[in-house]
């Protein structure tokens, strides 16, 4: 199981599994205030890499 939540109400989160995240494709967009929860087919089980337009951006990243 894992949980991305995007914690700004402003500012997007862009985050990507296996390779360094970027502000575009391929990276998955999350927008602000929104979450992520991977779908019953995937669960990375490796990097997850985010990036935001400002360093020090609040999200939260949950593994179970």
């Amino acid at each position: 199981y894992l949980l991305i939540e995007n914690l700004s109400t402003t500012e997007d989160l862009w985050f990507n599994f296996g390779t360094t995240a970027v502000a575009s494709q391929p990276s998955i967009l999350l927008a602000a205030g929104k979450s992520w929860e991977n779908p019953p087919h995937f669960c990375p089980t490796g990097l997850v890499s985010v990036i935001a337009a400002t360093t020090g951006h609040a999200f939260t990243c949950k593994e179970a």
